[in-house]
């Protein structure tokens, strides 16, 4: 019957010293599922390569920062379609009563439809009826 040990500590390849497993970042390609060198080595060689490729750190970094950026845009674009899509249902069902008069100036706007207004995306059914006027000019004011 085979015996397993259980190895606790782990020579680091770059500076020598025998360390315990939690100084050793996680990986699972690696033998172990740990990396061969220390943290604090790894951490020494990424300042080192950030600084000698310094320009090219620079232009990975901004084209990440525009990818997640894009995502974040993308996902808000989304919830946003999903709430006005869901306000939209609960007016239909009844859920949500219609007004036919801008909650700002009071126009009658029952041959143009007014906007539904969210102030909070969190709280879908909470939605300000305006006019077209009156809600753009509320967003010109949010946004400014």
């Amino acid at each position: 019957m085979p015996r397993t040990t259980e190895v606790t500590t782990r020579k680091c390849t770059t500076c020598g010293r025998v360390k315990p497993l939690t100084e050793f970042s996680p990986h699972k390609h690696y033998r172990g599922g740990r990396r061969w060198h220390c943290r604090a080595c790894g951490a020494a060689y990424l300042r080192r390569w950030r600084q000698e490729n310094l320009a090219y750190a620079r232009r990975r970094d901004l084209r990440y920062r525009a990818r997640q950026n894009a995502w974040r845009k993308a996902r808000a674009a989304r919830r946003k379609q999903e709430v006005r899509r869901l306000t939209l249902y609960a007016v239909r069902l009844g859920l949500i009563a219609r007004k036919y008069n801008c909650e700002k100036c009071g126009i009658d706007a029952r041959h143009a439809p007014l906007h539904r207004h969210h102030p909070d995306y969190n709280n879908p059914l909470n939605v300000v009826w305006l006019c077209p006027a009156c809600h753009g000019e509320m967003h010109r004011k949010q946004f400014t």
